[in-house]
């Protein structure tokens, strides 16, 4: 696996799924939803663009209210890879070749899926694991695995966003410390 640096200026993030029927279920719930918006907040400040899917909203609600704000586009889907879903996967294809910073839920599943397929199309896949979950601490792990062996980069939301500041003189250095503080 080759590593990459993560750049602000040639990156986009994917917030999958973080829906309201299902997120009070997920492993630590509480502690997730604090990193995922923080990270959020991060990447506005950042200008690194955020495109969020749900998976069927009928059935599992729409994204949690608290993140709405935070998002710039949303997609529904029926798929379980984002790369499956017809719009969303041409939205996603207008970034390639800048690297996809992955946040969301299911680890196991829709993440997992959508990894496998931004790696086969050939994107840099970075999945923030403190930013990531599943109801199970053992689906969670075993998805982080497998990605990792897939090629993705497994990372924590304070390692990328300290590597997009790349020095304490960038000009959202305070802002983003004070974020994920």
């Amino acid at each position: 696996m080759t590593f990459k640096g993560c750049d602000a200026t040639n990156c986009f993030a994917l917030l999958i799924d973080v829906q309201e029927k299902l997120f009070s279920k997920i492993y630590e719930c509480d502690e997730l939803k604090k990193k995922i918006i923080a990270v959020l907040l991060s990447f506005k400040a950042l200008n690194v663009p955020i495109l969020t899917s749900e998976q069927y909203p009928k059935g599992l609600g729409n994204t949690l209210t608290s993140l709405k704000e935070y998002v710039d586009i949303i997609f529904e889907k029926i798929t379980f890879s984002c790369v499956k879903d017809t719009q969303l996967a041409a939205k996603i294809q207008n970034y390639f070749p800048k690297s996809c910073i992955v946040i969301g839920i299911e680890t196991h599943i829709c993440v997992l899926q959508t990894v496998r397929d931004l790696v086969e199309k050939g994107f840099h896949v970075i999945v923030l694991q403190d930013a990531t979950s599943s109801r199970k601490l053992i689906d969670k792990q075993s998805g982080l695995s497998e990605m990792e062996r897939m090629g993705a980069r497994i990372s924590t939301c304070e390692t990328i966003l300290f590597e997009m500041l790349n020095s304490k003189e960038h000009p959202q250095f305070k802002n983003i410390s004070k974020n994920i503080k």
